[in-house]
């Protein structure tokens, strides 16, 4: 093989872009609009950023009960992970993912008292740990904080602005309740560099590597985030179950809206 091309051979594979394009073939293979690559103004740096990926899917009621329409918006970063990265964790902080999912959602949360939903019906709590520290080599790119930032800071800017539909257009009907949910996502080209590593009562620690998918909390500037960190192997597995968290979002809706 010729250098030159050996070199460009490399570029490819660990840019992130073989993952971009996986990621928006299995997107669209499971019904998800897929919006490539779109800029927009960051109110919070007063800069021009990019989104690697924004899919949106719509849920509807049934038509028998209450009409409800949820978009889903997935606001979605695509990164090839060519250094070991180091995840701690510990209990996900209950009280404040209930609350964030609360304030994202606009339903009441059936955790101490009545609600319009369980936290069960999030994918967020199938678990009771979530990793909440990360380490990197420090001589090379921050590549999670840096796909964090960027999912984070696009998902803020589309909620500040004003959730609306991006790909999926509301049908306008008079008496249909219309909701946006947002969700922040990182997809990696495999997990063969991510590690978790854990502690004994004695300071020591091992360390083991992790596998398909797992939930990176983060406190960022007023808000608290859950991220999901997928391999793309692992995608359309996690595209297939997060329906019926969809279905429950739609029933919970309509739900409310009945009463």
């Amino acid at each position: 093989m010729p250098k030159e091309n050996k070199k460009l051979n490399i570029l490819v594979e660990e840019s992130g872009i073989i993952t971009h394009f996986k990621a928006t073939s299995i997107l669209r293979k499971n019904n998800w609009p897929v919006l490539i690559s779109p800029y927009y103004h960051d109110l919070i740096s007063d800069s021009v950023r990019e989104t690697d990926l924004i899919a949106e899917k719509q849920f509807n009621s049934d038509q028998r009960g209450p009409s409800v329409q949820v978009n889903i918006q997935f606001f979605m970063e695509c990164k090839y992970i060519k250094q070991e990265v180091v995840f701690w964790f510990d209990k996900v902080d209950k009280e404040k993912a209930i609350s964030s999912i609360e304030k994202e959602t606009g339903l009441i949360m059936a955790y101490k008292t009545s609600g319009d939903i369980t936290p069960e019906k999030f994918h967020y709590f199938n678990d009771d740990s979530v990793a909440k520290l990360f380490s990197t080599n420090s001589n090379k790119e921050d590549i999670i904080y840096k796909a964090m930032n960027q999912s984070l800071h696009s998902q803020i800017n589309y909620r500040r602005t004003g959730k609306k539909p991006i790909l999926n257009p509301f049908n306008g009907r008079i008496g249909v309740l219309d909701k946006i949910v947002q969700y922040p996502v990182i997809v990696c080209e495999n997990f063969d560099n991510i590690l978790e590593v854990s502690f004994n009562e004695k300071g020591e620690y091992a360390t083991k590597k992790l596998k398909n998918h797992f939930i990176l909390e983060t406190n960022y500037r007023e808000d608290h985030f859950l991220i999901d960190i997928i391999d793309i192997n692992h995608l359309e597995i996690f595209l297939k179950a997060f329906e019926d968290e969809a279905k429950s979002l739609v029933t919970a809706y309509a739900f409310k809206k009945r009463i």
